[in-house]
């Protein structure tokens, strides 16, 4: 299974970060470049991405910015190369995660259990308890199906299908929501089953957001606060509070 890393050609730690990972564990991969959000025109938007719904989404959220076009922008790239080629399944994973040590036999086994209509992720999180439901299968690895698949969000270390990643783009042209919508691309037929394994084997690295979603976080980077150490130790620790409160799964017994 080919694996396609994106990042910001800027990201130098990022990539280092990645690189270092992925020679310890003598995997093949290659770096995709990000589409650069800012850079966008409004006209290259319009044509891009229905702004109508992106913008009344926006009216209650206000977090579906430039930054997470260029995102799904990057996802749809990857993906339109994907289904061109001969593979049944990708992995695409984001520059800022922290990878286990058996993750080569882990693809594997994604590979063995994956079937038409599936998504996999490796790492996610739930505005509400998440559950899960044992898949049969053969492999070292535990494999659940996530049930309520609209309270989870993350889409940093995923494996698509190849006809999930063809009705992922079919829905998302132009684009509506970002690539980790799980919910809505179940609702829209894009997949039929979310699947990962339990307890997560994937992490996130303590990298600052790209993103800068919001003028609190925009303003920490123009000033170069995170550099304080007193700043960097809060931002770390509200990050990690963040993943504590929001890893909440049940196993559900049917």
């Amino acid at each position: 299974m080919k694996i396609k890393i994106t990042n910001l050609p800027w990201s130098k730690d990022r990539r280092k970060h990645m690189v270092s990972q992925m020679k310890s564990l003598n995997l093949n991969y290659e770096f995709v470049d990000c589409v650069i959000g800012k850079d966008l025109t409004d006209e290259e938007l319009n044509v891009k991405c229905n702004m109508e719904v992106i913008n009344e989404i926006n009216k209650k959220v206000n977090w579906f910015n430039k930054g997470l076009i260029g995102c799904t922008l990057t996802n749809q790239k990857i993906l339109n190369e994907f289904i061109n080629t001969e593979d049944e399944n990708i992995c695409i994973l984001e520059d800022d995660i922290i990878l286990p040590n058996n993750f080569e036999s882990l693809l594997k086994e994604v590979d063995e259990v994956l079937i038409p209509g599936d998504m996999f992720l490796f790492f996610c999180f739930g505005w509400k308890e998440i559950q899960l439901k044992k898949i049969p299968t053969n492999t070292k690895a535990i494999f659940y199906e996530i049930l309520n698949p609209k309270v989870i969000s993350g889409g940093s270390a995923v494996v698509y299908s190849k006809d999930v990643a063809i009705n992922c783009l079919k829905v998302n042209s132009p684009i509506i929501r970002t690539p980790d919508c799980w919910g809505d691309f179940m609702e829209m037929g894009a997949l039929k089953r979310l699947v990962c394994v339990y307890p997560l084997p994937v992490d996130t690295a303590d990298f600052k957001s790209t993103m800068e979603i919001s003028f609190k976080a925009k303003v920490v980077s123009f000033l170069k606060l995170n550099k304080l150490p007193l700043i960097s130790w809060y931002l770390k620790k509200r990050r990690n509070k963040f993943k504590t409160s929001h890893s909440n799964f049940s196993i559900v017994n049917e």
